[in-house]
C-alpha cells in the first residue's frame, strides 16, 4: 500500500510538473519616442524619395512608368514635387523651391512644372517628432512626422486626403 501511495504522489508529481499553464505574454513595450531637436532639422534638404503607404502601396511615387500613377491627373500633378528643396531655419521660417521641369509618360500624356517657391513658417513639437509647416500658398500646406535624422538622410511620414481618401507618405530627404 506504501507504494501505491508512493506512486500516486509520483504521478501527482509528474503531472503538476508537466501542467503547461499558458503564461500572460508581456505587453509589448512601447518605444520612447527621442524629442527631436531644432538644429537636427535645420538646413536645406533635397527630396530624394517618397512612397505611398496607404490606401495602397506605391514605393515610388515618381515612377514614370507606373500605369497607376501616370493615368491619374492627380499623381501626375505630384511628380512636380520631385526635386524639391526643403529649407527650415533657426528663425521658424522654411521655404520650399520647385523648379521647372517636364515629365513624359508612356502612355503620351505630359506634366509640366513651373518653378516656385513658397515661403512660410513652421511649428516644432519636439516630443511628438513633428513639423508643422503653413505656407504662402496654403495647398502646400503640411505636417510631417520625422521618423528619423541621421548621416545627413531625414525620413518623414506625412497624412493627407487625396480625391476624398485619406493617404500616407513616406518622404526622404537628404541633407544639402
Amino acid at each position: 500500500m506504501k507504494k501505491f501511495i508512493i506512486c500516486i504522489f509520483l504521478v501527482g508529481l509528474a503531472v503538476s510538473a508537466c501542467d503547461t499553464k499558458k503564461q500572460p505574454k508581456p505587453e509589448p513595450a512601447v518605444p520612447t519616442l527621442i524629442p527631436l531637436n531644432l538644429a537636427e532639422i535645420t538646413g536645406t534638404w533635397k527630396l530624394q524619395t517618397a512612397a505611398l503607404l496607404s490606401p495602397v502601396n506605391i514605393s515610388n511615387i515618381y515612377d514614370e512608368n507606373n500605369a497607376l500613377l501616370y493615368n491619374n491627373p492627380s499623381a501626375r500633378e505630384g511628380f512636380c514635387s520631385k526635386n524639391s528643396l526643403l529649407t527650415i531655419n533657426n528663425d521658424n521660417t522654411c521655404t520650399e523651391e520647385f523648379v521647372t521641369a517636364t515629365y513624359n509618360f508612356p502612355n503620351a500624356t505630359t506634366q509640366d512644372c513651373p518653378a516656385v517657391i513658397f515661403t512660410g513658417s513652421f511649428v516644432l513639437n519636439t516630443a511628438e517628432r513633428t513639423i508643422t509647416m503653413s505656407f504662402n500658398n496654403s495647398s502646400n500646406n503640411k505636417t510631417y512626422f520625422i521618423k528619423s535624422v541621421e548621416n545627413g538622410i531625414m525620413i518623414a511620414e506625412s497624412e493627407s486626403i487625396q480625391g476624398g481618401v485619406p493617404s500616407k507618405r513616406s518622404i526622404t530627404y537628404q541633407k544639402q
